[in-house]
């Protein structure tokens, strides 16, 4: 009887009794078997095994001796029948460590760059913002106008944008002309409504703004100049001035406006100005002054007299915002400016160029149109 070679107990059906050992189905050899022959192959005998008939194992062939053998062999390594072990791998620390370090550097990284990518973003959205607010003149954009902000900017030098304008106007009406200089003018008030020629006088250089709200929302800037001895640039021709519209003149040099159909009959009558002092406005050095209409300066219109220095002055009026650099000996002792309308809650400021303390008087004028 064949025996465990682990414990030494009894095998029964594979298995041992006592210690649960398993051991597989040995193969059957028969010696010499009727069912194996010989070839005789290159002058050498080979044993040809076959298969039994039944389909079971392959039978060998083997002499008592070489089984034997094998028996013996098999009893002195028990561990051959044995299950496998199950090996526990476990992560060397070391390969942890390499591992969240490289997590470390990502995050220590990313964080590095968050200010970076901070200002890049902070210096295109101001960048954004001035390319929009460059203009002196700044109002809300009327909802239809925005539908052709992207479009290309139009180069409207040298061009009339009066041409084949019409606003219904009056065609009866007098004759009427007047010389501008730079200043604020209300058509209908200081200037009768009509059409008009305007003419940049000889060497003048001056920027002219008309806005009428009545009209289109109509916002036109149009660059006027003469040079000296010279032929003017520019002739606007058909300039539709309608009561209630403004002109904003400013620059050096003065303006001639004629025109043919004037409605003298409508232009409101002057009154008198309630502001009758004037006033000293200071900024110095790098320091911005701001002034508010109706508690440091009163409501009224001015005269801008520019006395000293150079530097900006700012005019914010109810969604308006006018700002205009003044400065070199030429503007020293002069006014600069004509008919100013300062209302309550309006806000004028002053800032220096180049650190340089600059002051201006505002005057009042001596008729104004309520």
């Amino acid at each position: 009887m064949e025996k465990c070679s682990l414990c030494g107990g009894k095998i029964v059906n594979h298995r041992c009794v006592d210690c649960g050992m398993p051991y597989p189905e040995k193969p059957h050899y028969t010696l010499r078997s009727e069912t194996a022959h010989t070839h005789n192959v290159n002058g050498e005998e080979v044993l040809h095994r076959v298969r039994s008939a039944a389909g079971k194992d392959p039978v060998y062939t083997c002499d008592a001796e070489d089984e034997q053998d094998r028996i013996d062999l098999e009893g002195a390594r028990p561990h051959l029948h044995a299950p496998a072990r199950q090996l526990n791998q476990t992560r060397r620390p070391a390969q942890d460590k390499r591992r969240g370090g490289w997590l470390v550097t990502l995050i220590i990284f990313g964080l590095a760059l968050l200010p970076m990518l901070f200002n890049l973003s902070e210096r295109v959205f101001y960048s954004l913002a001035d390319l929009g607010g460059r203009s002196s003149y700044a109002e809300t954009e009327a909802p239809e106008a925005s539908i052709h902000a992207e479009a290309p900017a139009e180069d409207m030098t040298g061009v009339n944008p009066y041409e084949g304008l019409d606003w219904g106007l009056p065609t009866a009406g007098g004759g009427f002309g007047c010389i501008l200089e730079p200043g604020y003018y209300t058509i209908g008030q200081q200037i009768p409504e009509g059409v008009y020629t305007i003419t940049p006088d000889d060497g003048s250089s001056l920027t002219m703004t008309h806005d009428d709200e009545a009209h289109d929302r109509w916002y036109q800037t149009t660059m006027l100049s003469c040079p000296e001895g010279g032929e003017p640039e520019l002739v606007l021709t058909n300039v539709q001035l309608a009561a209630g519209g403004t002109l904003w003149v400013e620059g050096s040099g003065t303006l001639t406006l004629e025109s043919g159909n004037a409605q003298l009959d409508t232009q409101a009558e002057p009154q008198g100005n309630p502001a009758g002092e004037s006033f000293e406005l200071c900024a110095w050095g790098d320091d911005i002054q701001a002034y508010t209409v109706g508690q440091e300066i009163p409501a009224g219109v001015y005269d801008v007299n520019w006395n000293q220095g150079s530097g900006f002055l700012g005019w914010d009026t109810q969604g308006s915002y006018h700002l205009t650099y003044y400065g070199g000996d030429g503007f020293n002792g002069t006014v600069v400016f004509h008919s100013l309308p300062l209302t309550e809650g309006d806000t004028l400021t002053l800032e220096c160029y180049s650190n340089e303390d600059c002051i201006l008087w505002l005057t009042p004028v001596a008729e104004i149109y309520g």
